[in-house]
């Protein structure tokens, strides 16, 4: 289908159920990226660009390092700016360096502008061993902060919105880097051609550390963001979180400085420039980035008839069979090297559910609690899940009716609405799908139920084609089952396809399968089985 045709047709659908380090930069841009696929916010009612420029707050500062300014591009059209600043200060005696970054990305989504935000700072010793951190990510009305402090062994950080703060702990090694250091790395050890090197760095957003590796091949003529070629040296890096490997390419002057970053997963480039060219108007158009990740496939017209369907699934480069989880409604099988055979079957919730348990896979403390985006004991949230079937024991029969609350509280279904939190969408009673997803894990918590999020792919029959969406899984009955609020059918059928799961305790690393999968999928419709009649 001609993407004009698709955003046409995604326009039409009423809730679409289509939602949306190595260096900083480009790790924070990327992240965005997704951020903006899944979650979307209104722009803030300040100037961006002016809020971003602002001088430091700190006046113990004695000493400017540095100041730098990049664009961003995708597919070719700038999408946002970012600015970094090093400054050498004393703090109680303690020579200290401060590193911060601000990062503004904005996108086309259906047709709307969605705006990201993401600011943060990174103290460290002169030698580059960090101290401590903080992150500002505004995708919603109220920003979620996370500082970060290196306390012995342990990378304590404390998450903090609408007054409500929550704490993680990292495993911490003074021989990681903090959210720079791979760029401190190349300035203070430039790479020659053909040398390797490896680092462990704290990844921003994500709050992982990650294992890069680093080849140089040789210097190029370059093309940059005025046309001009300069000669740098072409760098390949890839970061690895776990099972994820993000693969980009980056090129250097002589003196280590990174002038241009290429990630292939969403054709995002990153250029250095100057402050007026960083600061002119973000064109923000180009490619709609909902219509341009869409995955077409054949074979699904009659998927809402269908009882269970068998995909392959190809993931260019990719090892899929780790990437697409086994759950109560799917299967995941291996086949081809780059391929799986993932079975996805239609699952209703009923008053007693017969589930094999998930092994291995039990709830945990934080899928019942309440946390930054899940407030589960907020007074609005725990009055609207209050409501529903007070009396009732059946965990099945109470979620079915929370999916069924949530996507009548929610009215307003479209792609302007922040990714606020549970209690924001609890007053605002409108939203995409992020919004239904944190409301039902909310008021599911707050009935005594464990519920999590779940971001994959579900297929939209007016697109003839799979787009990247969340939803939820309760656990009932000794098992994780999928509910989906956009929906409101008591369950899931055969066109979601799960990625990842997560409990929002530490936000954004749960989606960090959408990245691996990025641009390399495939998906083809192998057998659709037990077609259900009327």
């Amino acid at each position: 289908m001609h993407s004009t045709t698709r955003f046409q047709a995604a326009q039409k659908i009423p809730g679409s159920a289509t939602c949306r380090p190595a260096n900083p930069v480009r790790t924070i841009a990327l992240a965005a990226t997704v951020l903006c696929l899944l979650w979307s916010w209104h722009p803030p009612l300040r100037s961006v660009a002016a809020e971003k420029v602002a001088p430091p707050a700190d006046r113990s500062a004695t000493k400017l390092l540095a100041d730098k300014w990049d664009v961003v591009t995708i597919g070719g059209t700038r999408v946002g700016f970012g600015h970094t600043r090093s400054i050498a200060f004393q703090e109680n005696g303690r020579q200290l360096n401060r590193t911060e970054m601000l990062l503004t990305i904005k996108m086309t989504r259906l047709g709307q502008t969605v705006v990201t935000a993401i600011d943060l700072h990174s103290v460290e010793t002169p030698q580059g061993e960090l101290v401590r951190t903080r992150t500002r990510v505004t995708l919603g009305p109220t920003p979620v902060v996370a500082v970060g402090q290196v306390e012995d062994d342990q990378l304590k950080i404390r998450f903090s919105s609408l007054g409500k703060t929550t704490t993680s702990t990292l495993p911490w090694s003074p021989e990681y880097g903090g959210f720079f250091a791979l760029e401190q790395s190349l300035k203070k050890k430039p790479l020659q051609p053909g040398q390797r090197r490896q680092l462990k760095a704290l990844v921003p957003v994500f709050n992982q550390v990650a294992d890069l590796q680093l080849v140089a091949e040789d210097y190029q003529q370059t093309k940059m963001l005025d046309g001009r070629l300069q000669r740098l040296l072409k760098i390949n890096t890839v970061t690895r979180l776990g099972i994820v490997e993000i693969q980009s390419t980056m090129w250097t002057d002589p003196q280590g400085e990174v002038l241009k970053m290429y990630e292939p997963a969403t054709q995002q480039e990153t250029f250095r420039t100057s402050r007026q060219v960083a600061l002119q108007d973000t064109e923000g158009i180009g490619p709609d980035l909902l219509v341009s990740t869409l995955i077409p496939v054949q074979g699904l017209e009659d998927a809402d008839r269908a009882k269970s369907v068998r995909y392959r699934v190809t993931v260019a480069g990719g090892q899929p069979v780790k990437i697409f989880p086994s759950s109560a409604s799917q299967a995941t099988m291996p086949a081809q090297e780059d391929q799986a055979l993932v079975t996805v079957h239609r699952l209703k919730v009923k008053a007693k559910n017969q589930i094999d348990p998930q092994r291995g896979d039990q709830p945990t403390p934080q899928d019942r609690a309440s946390n930054n985006w899940i407030q589960s004991d907020h007074p609005e949230v725990l009055r609207l899940a209050g409501e529903v079937l007070p009396e009732e024991t059946s965990h099945g029969l109470l979620a079915v009716a929370l999916e069924r609350k949530v996507h009548q509280l929610i009215r307003k279904k479209d792609f302007t609405t922040a990714l606020a939190t549970a209690a924001e969408v609890a007053r605002s009673r409108q939203g995409d799908c992020t919004e239904h997803a944190v409301l039902l894990a909310a008021m599911a918590r707050a009935r005594g139920i464990p519920a999590r999020v779940v971001v994959g792919l579900v297929y939209v029959p007016a697109l003839g084609a799979f787009g990247y969406h969340m939803w939820n899984e309760l656990w009932i009955d000794g098992a994780w089952l999928p509910l989906d609020a956009t929906q409101g059918e008591g369950g899931t059928g055969v066109g979601h396809i799960k990625l990842a799961h997560s409990n929002l305790n530490v936000g954004a690393a749960a989606f960090l399968p959408v990245i691996q999968v990025m641009g390399r999928l495939d998906i083809e419709v192998e057998q659709v089985e037990q077609a259900i009649k009327d």
